[in-house]
Parts: C-alpha cells; sequence; structure tokens
C-alpha cells in the first residue's frame, strides 16, 4: 500500500519555498548557537583577519573539533534515516542494520580481508536488509514502522544468538591501510613521511559519501509518478535498499574511532541519528526531489543536535537520552507549524505565524540557554523556550483540531506534477 497516512505529500502552497527557508534558517540558527556554545569565538574572525596567528590557532581547532563530530558514522545513519523518510517510509530497522553492517565488517576484517572490501559487505549486508523491508512493506498493508521495527527486532535476536557476545573487537592496527600520509618539512629541512591521524581518514570517506548522496538525489528527476503523484513502489524500494546500506556502512565506520562492533540490545538505539534527520527537515522537505535539502541541511543539523544532547538538557533515563526525546517532539511540533503556515493562504494565517514564531522562538531559546555559564540563569532561560514552545503547540492543538472538526485536512497534499 502506498496510499498511507505517512505518505502524505507535502503541502500545496502557493509559496512552498517559504516553508523551506523558514526550516533552513532554523537549522541554521540552532547550528550557529551550537558552534557558539562549544566555545567557537566568532569575534575570533575578525582578529584572523588581522593576522592574529593565535586567533588562526583557535579557529583551526575549533573546526577541528566540530568537523570530527559532524563528519561521524552518525552522520551516515542519519543520511539512512533521511533518506527512507523522503520516499514516504519509516525505517526503524536502520539501528539493528547498522550493528549488523558493524559486525559484518569486523568478523571480515578479523579473518583478512581489507577495510574497504569489509566495508563494502557491511553496506552490502544493509541493502539486502533494506530490499527485504521494500518487499514487505509492498506487500503487507500496514504502516512501514511496523514492518521495519519487526525486521530490526527479528535481526537484532539473530544477530544475539549466534554471536553471544556484546561485542566483536578488531586489532590495533586493522586501518592502517586507511591512513593518510604526507610530506613533512622539518626545521632542518629534511623532509619525511608523517601519516594524519586516522580520525582524517574516516572524515574523508564521510564527507565522500555525503557528497555522493547529495548528487544522487539531486539528479533523481522523475522520481514522483506524474499522474498519481506519489512515489512509485520501485522508488521506494530502492529507496529503502540505499537507507539499508548507509545504515550499514555507517555501522562499518563505527569501527574506524571505537574498534570494536557492538551488538544491538534494544531494536531502538541512540536516538542522535534520528533527531538528526528531524532537526534537518526530513519530515518538512518529505518528497524525494526535496530530500536533496534535507541531506544538505544535515551536517548543521547534527552538529545542533549533538549540541542539545551535551549541552542544553542532560536527562539520561534507562539508558535513553531523554534529551533527544524531548529535542524530536519539539522539532516535529515546530515543523508542522511552518507546514501549515506556508500552506496555501487561508483564513487565521496571522494566527498560524504567530505559532510558527512560537514553536521555533521557543526552540531556539531553549537551544541558547546552554550558552550561558550561570547555571540557575541557564535553568530560567530553559524554561522560559519551553513555556514559549509549550503554548504554540497547545495553539496548534487547538486549531488542528478545529480544522478536523470543520472536516479541513490538517495538511493539504501536493497537486500532481508540483
Amino acid at each position: 500500500m502506498d496510499q498511507l497516512p505517512e505518505n502524505l505529500l507535502p503541502i500545496k502552497s502557493d509559496r512552498p519555498l517559504l516553508g523551506d527557508l523558514c526550516g533552513f534558517v532554523l537549522v541554521v540558527i540552532l547550528a550557529v548557537i551550537a558552534i557558539w556554545g562549544w566555545g567557537f569565538d566568532l569575534a575570533a574572525i575578525g582578529s584572523l583577519v588581522g593576522g592574529d596567528e593565535f586567533a588562526g590557532e583557535n579557529i583551526i581547532a575549533s573546526l577541528g573539533e566540530i568537523g570530527n563530530q559532524s563528519a561521524s558514522a552518525v552522520l551516515v545513519i542519519s543520511m539512512a534515516w533521511a533518506l527512507s523518510l523522503s520516499y514516504g517510509a519509516v525505517d526503524l530497522s536502520i539501528f539493528s542494520v547498522a550493528a549488523l553492517g558493524g559486525l559484518v565488517s569486523a568478523v571480515l576484517i578479523n579473518v583478512g580481508v581489507s577495510p574497504m572490501l569489509s566495508f563494502g559487505a557491511g553496506a552490502l549486508a544493509g541493502a539486502a536488509i533494506g530490499a527485504i523491508n521494500g518487499i514487505l512493506i509492498g506487500r503487507i498493508p500496514v504502516w512501514s514502522f511496523i514492518i521495519t521495527g519487526a525486521v530490526g527486532l527479528v535481526l537484532m535476536l539473530g544477530m544475539l544468538l549466534v554471536t553471544r557476545t556484546p561485542a566483536v573487537h578488531v586489532p590495533v592496527d586493522a586501518f592502517e591501510s586507511l591512513l593518510v600520509v604526507v610530506d613533512s618539512q622539518d626545521l632542518k629541512g629534511n623532509v619525511q613521511k608523517v601519516s594524519l591521524p586516522l580520525g582524517v581518514s574516516r572524515r574523508l570517506i564521510v564527507a565522500s559519501i555525503y557528497i555522493l548522496v547529495i548528487v544522487v538525489l539531486s539528479n533523481s528527476i522523475g522520481v514522483r509518478d506524474a499522474r498519481k503523484g506519489q512515489s512509485s513502489r520501485p522508488k521506494k524500494r530502492i529507496a529503502l535498499c540505499g537507507s539499508g546500506a548507509l545504515a550499514g556502512l555507517g555501522g562499518s565506520l563505527w569501527l574506524i574511532d571505537y574498534g570494536n562492533a557492538p551488538v544491538l540490545t534494544r531494536p531502538v538505539g541512540a536516538l542522535l541519528p534520528v533527531a538528526a534527520a528531524l532537526v534537518a527537515g526530513a519530515v518538512l522537505y518529505k518528497s524525494p526531489r526535496r530530500g536533496a535539502l534535507t541531506m544538505v541541511t544535515l551536517v548543521a543539523a547534527l552538529i545542533a543536535a549533538t549540541f542539545w544532547q551535551q549541552k542544553v538538557w542532560i536527562y539520561p533515563l534507562a539508558g535513553w537520552n531523554m534529551q533527544l526525546v524531548l529535542l524530536i517532539v519539539m522539532i516535529l511540533v515546530a515543523h508542522l507549524a511552518i507546514r501549515r503556515a506556508s500552506s496555501k493562504v487561508s483564513t487565521g494565517s496571522v494566527l498560524r505565524w504567530l505559532i510558527v514564531s512560537l514553536t521555533c522562538g521557543g526552540l531556539v531559546v531553549a537551544c541558547l540557554s546552554a550558552t550561558f555559564s550561570n547555571g540557575s540563569l541557564r535553568v530560567i532561560i530553559f524554561r522560559a523556550g519551553l513555556t514559549l514552545w509549550l503554548i504554540g503547540a497547545a495553539a496548534l492543538a487547538v486549531q488542528v483540531f478545529s480544522s478536523r472538526k470543520k472536516g479541513r485536512p490538517i495538511c493539504e497534499p501536493m497537486e500532481a506534477g508540483s
């Protein structure tokens, strides 16, 4: 079944770029706050222009740390989640698939297979699970999150039964072949070969995957059926295969930083990839052609989501980062408000944009609270932002309920070919 509630098309709008712009600006603001909150001195840029070498070193160090966090295996797994959403499917199996990709790569590396071939095998294993998801979704008339969740659960139980170990480790020198070697000149003028840290290799690999996916999505012309205005089944199956491949590859790349492939013990793992994809607009820009826009903003979204997880509000519960649950809820409501406000002009448009200001503004204020050093002030600002968002969310709920009561759809699908 392709015509399910989860496959609602983007809202019909005479100003489609307006909603895109609002979502993009929101991501940029959150990312700038995160960069500032991590200690990146924006004023140092002016000093750098003036020739201050110390300021330049600080900027390079800060950018290196930010780049290390953004160009990570998490980015690749976030791309998997965003890709499936762009084609109208919720792929809850990405967590188990990422674990499977890591296990396959770790086992192959331990028997002597080269890292790059092992990564390819991990991606193929993920693509195979994605193909299974696509076949089942095409034949079973239920929501995709039920099917992919069940596949992920079965896969997790299978890995637990087969491995019977919490993690599969790889040798310390397993990735020496991936090291980037450059020429370096010492004080005496002698040139010698120097190997850059392994993290540099990982960043280059992730960046290459990231650019490749954006190029492929940007050139996906004709991905929508012009007659029905919906994703065709073959396209959705291909997208799920791609989602599985990216998740498996992300799990494989995890080995570079941590040297082991953990065996998943619950079907839904770390929520950071999900939060990053949603902050990037995986729901707001939900269509294949606009999926590339989600990917473009994904790095900034990952920076913002990571900052939120580490600095804004820390509340672990039974191994879950509840701060990310809060971020996911807040961003979904904010994006729903943006979608309604940027839809076809109708009555109550001023109120709709006021709701956008409250939900998005509350999210920004809550994120901004982490940049203050005073603990009590941080709490006050965070609560103020949360209160603004709650007011906007309540107003949005009333508006949605009123629309349903009058028989109007919450989100009006885009016309065919638009």
